[in-house]
Formats: C-alpha cells, sequence, structure tokens
C-alpha cells in the first residue's frame, strides 16, 4: 500500500478529513499547525506533518454523526 502522506500535500490530505480547516506551515517555528472548524478553541501544532494527519483523523473520526 502507498504512503499517502508522502505524495500529498499535508493540506490537501487534512482538508479530505476536515473541509474547511485552515492549514499552515509556520517557516519561522517550523512546525505545521491546523485549526478545524467547529472548535474554536483548538489549535493543532506538530513538527511532522503525518503526525498532524492522523491528529485530524482520529478527532473527525470521534466526531458526532450530527456534525458531519
Amino acid at each position: 500500500m502507498q504512503d499517502r502522506t508522502a505524495t500529498t500535500d499535508p493540506a490537501d490530505e487534512i482538508r479530505l478529513w476536515w473541509p474547511g480547516a485552515r492549514i499552515w506551515y509556520g517557516r519561522v517555528t517550523g512546525t505545521w499547525w491546523a485549526f478545524l472548524p467547529g472548535h474554536p478553541d483548538l489549535l493543532l501544532d506538530f513538527l511532522d506533518p503525518s503526525e498532524l494527519i492522523r491528529a485530524v483523523a482520529s478527532l473527525r473520526k470521534n466526531m458526532p454523526l450530527t456534525y458531519r
């Protein structure tokens, strides 16, 4: 099986899991950041983009069906 994170832009991968998410790479911090709609108090940051993708996917899987 091919590792999708190796060939896909991390921001695009996260938007597949969470449409409307705002994702950026902090050039000064060297960190990937994500703000997720519906979670105004949650700002995710990871050095490794694949960890950020896994965190967003995990959060999405645990959301109630009414939110999706």
